[in-house]
C-alpha cells in the first residue's frame, strides 16, 4: 500500500514537472516570437 503510494506520488510529481516545464518552454517561445515581431516590424 505505501509503495503504491509513493509511486504514484513520484507518478504525479513527474507529470507536473513535464507540464511545468513544457508551459514554460510555450512562454519562452511567444515571448520570441513577440519580441521578434516587434524587432522587425517596420
Amino acid at each position: 500500500m505505501l509503495k503504491k503510494m509513493i509511486l504514484h506520488t513520484l507518478l504525479m510529481a513527474a507529470v507536473v514537472g513535464a507540464l511545468a516545464t513544457a508551459y514554460q518552454a510555450r512562454g519562452a517561445g511567444i515571448a520570441t516570437l513577440l519580441t521578434a515581431g516587434l524587432t522587425h516590424d517596420d
